[in-house]
């Protein structure tokens, strides 16, 4: 049986915790993937004065929330319905390098 998008995205993340922290940035795991209409799994990921917020539903949707308080200290959001887990990480890795300040 194939997992839901949010317990393959638990599963992804699980699995770079540790390169998070060898690369300094602080996190904090979200997880109610046991609710049972909508299950989730999200992380806030922060470096300095940037952070994301990403979390992903059973269902195959996905939130995004980026801040940069050098910026502004409004979140921008947007949602995605549809994902797949392919571009959910490939979107992980992009705001990993974006929050150090290395991406746009």
């Amino acid at each position: 049986m194939k997992r839901s998008l949010a317990w393959q995205f638990k599963s992804n993340i699980d699995s770079r915790l540790l390169v998070l922290e060898s690369l300094g940035l602080t996190y904090e795991i979200f997880d109610a993937l046991e609710q049972k209409e909508r299950g989730s799994f999200g992380i806030y990921v922060e470096y300095g004065v940037r952070g994301f917020y990403l979390t992903a539903w059973n269902p195959g949707e996905v939130q995004r929330s980026i801040i940069d308080y050098d910026a502004d200290s409004l979140p921008r959001e947007k949602y995605f319905p549809g994902v797949e887990i392919g571009w959910l990480g490939m979107e992980f890795e992009r705001l990993v390098d974006w929050v150090r300040g290395r991406g746009d």
